[in-house]
Parts: C-alpha cells; structure tokens; sequence
C-alpha cells in the first residue's frame, strides 16, 4: 500500500511531515488515483492502524493484512515522538483513572 510505504519513509511528526508525505504521495499516485491532501491520507491512515488485529492465533486474515503495515509504521511514529496511542484495548483508554 502506497500510504503505508510513504508514511515509513517520512515519520509523521508534525504538520510538515504530513504536507511531505502528501507531496510523495501524489507524485507517486497511479494516473487513475486522484490527488489526495495530508487531511485525507491521514483520516485513511489512521482508519488503517486503529483497526483491532485478531487475537485468537497469529493468522491475520486477508482482509487485514493492509493494517499490518500500518500498525508498524505507527508504532514507529510513536517511538520518534515520544508519544503511544496505539497502546489502549477495548476500553479506549477509559480506565486512564485508575492507572494514575
């Protein structure tokens, strides 16, 4: 997936890197993909790695292999920065609360 290979080269930190990674999108963009701005390419980014992955084996089914590249690439962000988000389960962070 172009996103997820554009997203690994430039880490996403930042407003500038997202404008970066929409410039070596849209030059790399297939003729018949239209042209897409930071806003767009990071909604579908996001979508890709907020995506639970399964737990009941190792198998990821086809329908989620996209998402693995994602996760990864997120993962990485996170440790640039400083910052995970990628870390809370089902409960969406609700139990912040009781870990503080």
């Amino acid at each position: 997936m172009l996103l997820c290979q554009v997203a690994e080269q430039i880490v996403l930190l930042g407003r500038n890197m997202g404008e970066q990674v929409a410039v070596e999108y849209n030059t790399n963009r297939t003729r018949t993909s239209p042209e897409r701005d930071f806003e767009s390419l990071y909604r579908t980014f996001k979508i890709l790695y907020s995506k639970s992955k399964p737990t009941e084996s190792g198998e990821v089914p086809l329908r989620l292999k996209p998402n693995v590249p994602a996760k990864e690439t997120q993962m990485r962000i996170e440790e640039e920065e400083g910052v995970y988000t990628s870390h809370d389960g089902l409960d969406d962070g609700d139990d912040g609360a009781t870990l503080e």
